[in-house]
């Protein structure tokens, strides 16, 4: 049993790794039996995904990487952070967080660091709890030394060392060292409005006497009638939220916040305990309301996370968060941003550890950081310190409210029951937890006094009004003005109140949420005595990036009408901005309805439809409850589906999404129906034919006899003019011929094994015929299929990692074909990922071992100097070297050392390109610095960085983006690069242009697309799937890592971002995976046009045909996973396909077709000319054969751009010896072209 106290002194710590509450009990805090068992997961995108029903809470995730890892920790349940239907501002950006929970005793940090590594993931940590930091005529009003310090008694426990023997003591203080609150309370401030104030820790006691009138009660609500009213995602939510109503951390929680522990409650009476009712305690604020949000008995991070995004929605001005973690999180950062950047003003403990620390989220810019001062004017001995510390206040031996029965430090060490119980219903705390609540009241005053009044604004003032401690400690010291200490000195109300503005800014009608109609009066309050005028404007959306003036005027308004807004040619989420002089400013954003609306507008009636529909229209209805999205075949009368259902309104966006690829071909009803509160207000039905392309001739589905490899190949191994489709197996290899039957003559007899590694085609024989090199796990063998010399067998010594595919491509085992020797015949190189253990084996083309490299984390076969032989070029995995190795020696020839400000660079990838167009490739290196994030780095045939490099990627460090690829997408004759990574819900891709700077001018940080939907995008292909002559961006999208969003997908974009007509592509719905499937395209069947192919996790074998899609080499430079069927990682030289030296003229020259001419002279001795013509950029290969059909030699065996061109035979053989007389044949292979002609050699 996980004791209360043992949790809450861990939550003085923890909140990524530990949230701390902020009480102290005067012992180590670090010591705790609580386990962490659940992960926090974020991907970057902000849309809402959608939970299919009967998936949530399953442990299956949608990428196979990460399903990989829950397999292999033991995960046992997922679930989003936030609802589908929460409000539309914090679903946009918080959808895409969700949780898993693993089993107990499994390895959380492993997890943790794994999942981390996910290309998708934005971040991911480990769900901690949190440790809490702790005048009027009520009767104990007078021992509330921190309200009003005249050097009286108050209450104080001695600690003594053990348990069981503390004592509460009466002792006496400094005089005035307290907030000056007894100054307020002799002379009141007048005209001020209700503050809410959200307290994020234990729960609330609602009930207790001296805090019940001062509880929040949610005006958008009614209560106990189990609808969600107010359109926030929350169910009858009427005085908060309780995230953590048991301990499983994917429990969404219910709406009874109520304190069992004791914390918040305490913190709250700080706040807002009820003075001038003769008993108990006064808090600092009168005119405040209490919204309870509770994360206890598990007080993890995504709770927290999601309390302060409900805190923001629902109205909250100021949050209080006596809690701590040791490390950033960056999912509470992006709440605290979110909850910022709509005024709400943020308090946070800074610790109770005593010592020079940063923790969070005091440790964030946008919140007020509070340490503790004592009854003496002086810092409290247990107050964390640091240059980020804002002001301390009072939080020592400080009096508040206990909640029911219970008793904070009775339940876990030091123990000590009912010490620090005063009265039966007070409790005696200390702690910077006790010191936030004093800063959060202030604050909660300035905003009821001056309402509108900045965030900002406050920080300041709070700051610029402490009364300053020179000598923090009473040692002597002096530091006058700010000290890391102290911060800017000790709280003062009275201070603080007189620096404020007197102006009040404030819209109180409309409320948050709310959905309005007609002519609307827009109350609320603009004067002060300073006051001079107001504006109102609107905008469109949550955050609108315009602004509309509708009113200014010059007279003051004092809870009345501002103005009235007629919203007839309004629709949907509006916000309204007053503003009233420099620093007071009021927002709410809400909707509007005019019109009762259930529009279907895409897809339209009769519209064909296949693998994926995002249906759009609009929603909404002045007395909108709900939405329902719903099909039925046409033939049924009333057997519908469920789509979807939301409870937010939605005015011409996407209301779902529906998936085909389970759906029959056939004729449906799709219907959208609108609701208000059970009644029926208006429903739209269209009718819709579904077809599945795999129904058609232009694609097929084969089942696979077991789990399939992420990237398939093709090849023509048998030499019979037509392409097999081989994929690999966790059980055999399996050929399918172009229709999609199983090929089973003219293949060699794969022995069974499991083939996860991709396999690789090249020419090891130099016949011109594809050859097969395939790498098997048990036995750890490497197999090479050579179509006319043999084949052979080789053990690797090792087991490569097979089950590696759900993580980065780096630490994939590979295996990958060049000819580094420039004798027309492939080696083999076998990369087995082994951490700093990684080995990189190499291989003739025939089989034979070369050798091996140890400890390199990276390889890469490079011709980088020019002398068409390979250099073999290396990169350890976090020192930042990158050898250079001579491949017949073994023995580095060079290297260098690649860091940045004393930062080891974490090597990443490396591949080849020529950026420079001189025919000549550069070496591309990126990775990682743990400071500063993921770089791209350039070096020449000397390893110097070209000028202009390093480029800054902008992706943090925690984030893994796929290896970037080089091409020239846009036709002007430079190349851009691109990369993508994920976060918990969605995927970005970046796309820069050479010099590093946005490709597309209008993008930041190279943003180029995000996938519409949740999702985990995979490797980036570049090949042109519409025929318009320009690459487009081609990657598989697997299910997102928390698999509310289920379809495996294809995109498909082109060079400005647009996604293409028939895309995504719907492959697999239902199977859950993290490995990186990435499809193979080309002109597979040899028509003309660009084909695809992919193996999906559900077993099954895809081809899809593009008709109207031309094949052509020069718009599909990456077709391939690495570049090419090799998979060496070395492009195709972008200047083979650039035209812009090429005048018009010359460009009418070029020819309009391939050919191949005949010989000349013929008959001939010794030697021949054969002359050939190249319409576009392609791989050619030219070989001669004898009689019997076998390769004497093969004259050419590379890639060229457009032109007429030669080649001689000297009539030798590729041994060097003449050939006899006779009959020969020269064949040429030119993309799809080939022919032969004949050939007569006599002597």
């Amino acid at each position: 049993m996980i004791s209360m106290k043992s949790i809450f002194a861990l939550l003085f710590l923890l909140f990524a790794n530990s949230i701390c509450l902020a009480f102290y009990t005067g012992e180590d805090a670090s010591s705790t039996s609580y386990q962490p068992n659940s992960l926090i997961v974020k991907f970057k995108d902000s849309r809402v995904p959608r939970i299919n029903p009967g998936k949530q809470g399953t442990a299956a995730v949608g990428l196979k990487s990460a399903q990989a890892l829950n397999a292999q920790y033991n995960v046992t349940g997922i679930s989003p952070l936030v609802g589908k239907s929460s409000a539309a501002a914090s679903t946009q950006k918080f959808g895409s967080v969700y949780l898993l929970t693993v089993a107990d005793g499994a390895d959380i940090t492993g997890l943790r660091d794994a999942y981390a590594r996910l290309p998708e993931v934005e971040y991911a940590e480990i769900n901690q709890i949190v440790e809490f930091h702790e005048q009027p005529n009520d009767s104990l009003y007078q021992f509330q030394w921190s309200l009003n310090n005249t050097g009286q008694p108050h209450y104080h426990v001695v600690r003594n060392y053990g348990s069981y023997n503390d004592e509460l003591v009466l002792i006496n203080g400094v005089p005035d060292a307290d907030i000056d609150a007894g100054e307020v309370f002799d002379n009141p401030p007048d005209r001020t409005v209700t503050v809410v104030v959200a307290i994020i820790d234990t729960g609330v006691d609602m009930v207790h006497h001296d805090l019940i009138d001062h509880i929040w009660i949610n005006p958008g609500e009614i209560p106990d009638n189990g609808f969600d009213d107010d359109h926030n995602g929350y169910i009858d939510d009427v005085n908060g939220w309780d995230f953590a109503a048991s301990m499983d951390p994917l429990d969404p929680g219910d709406n009874d916040p109520t304190d069992n522990f004791g914390h918040g409650t305490h913190c709250s009476g700080i706040i807002a305990g009820v003075a001038n009712n003769i008993i108990g305690m006064a808090g600092v604020a009168e005119d405040c309301r209490i919204m309870g949000l509770k994360f206890d008995p598990l007080p993890l991070v995504s709770r927290i996370a999601a309390a302060i995004i409900y805190a923001a929605d629902n109205g909250a001005e100021v949050i209080n968060m006596s809690f701590g973690f040791n490390y950033r999180s960056d999912l509470i950062e992006d709440a605290i941003e979110y909850a910022r950047d709509k005024g709400v003003i943020m308090c946070a403990s800074s610790g109770n550890e005593g010592t020079y620390s940063l923790v969070y989220p005091a440790g964030y810019a946008a919140t007020i950081t509070v340490g503790a001062s004592n009854d003496s004017d002086q810092v409290a001995t247990f107050s964390t310190y640091g240059s980020h510390l804002d002001l301390v206040a009072p939080g020592l031996s400080i009096l508040s409210l206990r909640a029911g029965k219970t008793d904070m430090y009775a339940t876990g060490y030091p123990y000590e029951p009912k010490v620090h119980i005063v009265d039966s219903l007070y409790y005696m705390a200390s702690g910077t937890s006790m010191s936030c609540p004093h800063v959060v009241g202030t604050a909660a005053v300035l905003r009821a006094v001056s309402p509108g009044i900045t965030a900002d604004r406050v920080k300041q003032i709070l700051q610029q009004t402490a009364d300053d401690i020179v000598d923090p400690y009473g040692v002597g010291w002096n530091l006058p003005g700010f000290d890391q200490y102290s911060g800017y000195g000790r709280l003062n109300l009275y201070h603080a109140m007189q620096a404020l503005p007197k102006i009040r800014a404030k819209i109180s009608s409309p409320r948050y949420n709310e959905i309005v109609s007609g002519n609307v009066e827009i109350r609320g309050i603009a004067d002060g005595a300073d006051f001079t005028g107001y504006t109102l404007e609107i905008g469109s959306g949550d955050n609108p990036d315009t602004w509309t003036e509708i009113y200014s005027a010059t007279d003051s308004v004092t809870d009345g009408t501002l103005v009235f807004l007629n919203t007839i040619g309004l629709s949907g989420r509006q916000t309204l901005r007053l503003t009233v002089g420099g620093e007071n400013i009021s927002y709410v954003s809400f909707f509007v309805a005019n019109d009762t609306q259930a529009m279907l507008t895409s897809p339209t009636d009769g519209q064909t439809v296949a693998n994926f529909v995002a249906i759009k229209g609009s929603a909404a209805a002045p007395a909108f409850s709900h939405a329902v999205l719903e099909y039925k075949p046409d033939t049924s009368a009333n057997a519908w589906t469920l789509i979807d259902t939301f409870t937010v309104p939605v005015f011409d966006d996407v209301l779902g999404g529906w998936f085909l690829e389970s759906v029959p071909t056939g004729n449906y009803d799709l219907r959208l129906s609108v609701y208000s509160y059970g009644i029926l207000l208006v429903a739209d039905t269209v009718s819709v034919m579904v077809q599945s392309i795999f129904e058609t001739d232009r694609a097929w589905k084969a089942d696979l006899v077991a789990y399939p490899t992420i990237v398939p190949t093709y090849c023509d191994f048998d030499n019979d003019g037509a392409n097999e489709i081989l994929t690999g197996t966790s059980s055999e290899i399996m050929v399918f011929n172009l229709d999609g039957t199983l090929k089973t003559e003219g293949m060699p007899d794969f022995p069974r094994n499991n083939y996860m590694i991709p396999i690789a085609i090249g020419n090891l024989d130099d016949d011109g015929v594809d050859d097969i090199v395939a790498v098997g796990y048990d036995p750890p063998k490497v197999y090479c299929y050579r179509s006319t010399e043999g084949n052979t067998e080789n053990y690797l010594g090792i087991f490569p990692p097979v089950g590696n595919f759900y993580r980065t491509e780096h630490e994939f085992p590979k295996v990958m074909l060049k000819d580094i020797d420039n004798d027309g015949r492939d080696e083999i190189h076998v990369f087995v990922y082994n951490g700093y253990l990684s080995e990189t084996f190499l291989f003739e083309s025939n089989g034979d071992f070369i050798r091996k490299f140890d400890y390199f984390s990276e390889s890469l076969p490079l011709d980088l100097d020019g002398d068409r032989t390979d250099e073999f070029y290396a990169a350890s995995r976090s020192f930042g070297m990158i050898w250079q190795i001579d491949y017949a020696t073994g023995t580095v020839t060079d290297s260098l050392l690649i860091e940045m400000n004393g930062s080891s660079f974490n090597c990443a990838g490396m591949s080849g390109y020529d950026i420079d167009n001189d025919d000549q490739y550069e070496l591309i290196v990126y990775g990682y610095y743990q400071d500063f994030g993921y770089w791209i780095y350039a070096f020449d045939g000397g390893l110097n960085l070209i000028d202009g490099w390093p480029h800054n990627m902008g992706v943090d460090a925690y984030e893994v983006p796929t290896d970037p690829i080089f091409a020239d997408i846009d036709d002007d004759s430079e190349p851009e690069y691109m990369t993508t990574f994920f976060d918990i819900s969605n995927s970005y891709i970046l796309v820069w242009n050479l010099d590093g700077s946005s490709y597309l001018s209008s993008s930041p940080n190279g943003s180029f697309v995000s996938t519409p939907e949740p999702s985990v995008l995979n490797m980036l292909l570049l090949a042109d799937m519409n025929g318009d002559g320009s690459p487009d961006i081609v990657a598989c999208a697997n299910n997102d890592l928390f698999n509310t969003y289920e379809p495996q997908r294809i995109y498909a974009w082109d060079n400005q971002g647009r996604q293409l007509d028939g895309f995504p592509l719907i492959i697999s719905i239902g199977t859950f995976t993290s490995d990186r499937f990435t499809p193979a395209t080309g002109d597979i069947d040899g028509d003309g046009n660009v084909d695809l192919t992919i193996a999906t996790p559900d077993s099954v074998q895809i081809f899809v045909n593009f008709p109207g899609a031309t094949y052509d080499v020069c718009s599909n430079p990456v077709p391939f996973w690495r570049y090419n069927r090799k998979m060496n990682n070395c492009a195709p030289l972008p200047s083979d396909c650039n035209s812009t030296d090429v005048t018009d003229n010359e460009n009418q020259l070029l020819p309009e077709s391939f050919s191949l001419l005949q010989n000349y002279p013929n008959p001939f001795n010794p030697s021949t000319t054969i002359e050939y013509s190249l319409p576009h950029r392609t791989h050619v290969v030219i070989s001669v054969y004898n009689l019997l059909g076998q390769n004497i030699k093969t004259l050419i065996d590379e890639t060229m751009p457009a032109g007429k061109y030669s080649v001689i035979w000297d009539g030798r053989d590729r041994a060097g010896r003449q050939a006899a007389s006779g009959i020969y044949f020269y064949r040429i292979k030119a993309g799809e072209f080939d022919q032969s002609r004949k050939m007569l050699l006599l002597k």
